[in-house]
């Protein structure tokens, strides 16, 4: 079985591969997101040290991955079963919820945060899968909308071909008309996302491929 521990045991002091992104200390520190993000740290085999930035997967149970990103690694801790959950945000659940916004990723989220003047304000519950959404997924997003009841449901993928058959699959999965026919969803996007990513630009690592990303406000 997968090892947990409580996120709010662990430490997240290393913050350069988020603000290398763009990700300020504000929203990093924020509310919405902490104890969400957090310092992994290993010893290889061959006896170096490496500190990652991991992102902590969750489903019924607790966490059940962790998604692990630095600026020339992206990985899974061994035994990590990212399909079976999502990472995501804190809510207050004292309080309607007023979006729930899926993303691919969480650096994804918080730019998305980042980059929406009134996020800070509204009480948004952030999904990110981590990748193309499994079965699982997809009904693990049904329920936190059948749960959670928010106001709008704001999917927010790559303005791409990958973002755009992600949003379809999504949306022919959920069947949720009173959210893809709203009028506030319909004017706010351009065929059929509400909220898409653009690429602004590209950071290429030794990896591969690292976007920077933007979003567009869906108030705008």
């Amino acid at each position: 079985s997968f090892p947990t521990r409580r996120s709010s045991d662990l430490n997240f002091t290393d913050t350069k591969y988020l603000e290398s992104r763009g990700i300020s200390l504000e929203t990093i520190n924020c509310e919405t997101f902490k104890n969400r993000i957090f310092n992994y740290q290993y010893i290889d085999k061959s006896g170096n040290f490496h500190q990652n930035t991991a992102f902590p997967v969750y489903n019924e149970q607790g966490i059940c991955g962790l998604e692990q990103k630095n600026f020339n690694y992206r990985g899974q801790l061994e035994g990590s079963l990212k399909a079976n959950g999502f990472w995501r945000s804190n809510v207050d659940l004292k309080s309607p919820i007023d979006k729930i916004i899926v993303t691919e990723g969480p650096v994804d989220a918080l730019s998305h945060y980042q980059l929406n003047p009134k996020a800070a304000t509204e009480n948004n519950l952030y999904l990110s899968s981590l990748g193309e959404m499994s079965p699982r997924q997809l009904d693990q997003v049904e329920k936190f909308i059948e749960f959670y009841k928010p106001k709008f449901f704001c999917p927010a993928f790559d303005n791409d071909t990958a973002g755009e058959r992600l949003l379809l699959k999504l949306q022919g999965h959920l069947q949720k008309p009173e959210y893809f026919l709203n009028p506030d969803y319909l004017k706010n996007q351009a065929g059929v996302s509400c909220m898409k990513i653009s690429i602004d630009k590209i950071d290429n690592h030794n990896y591969g491929v690292n976007f920077i990303v933007s979003a567009k406000s869906l108030e705008e």
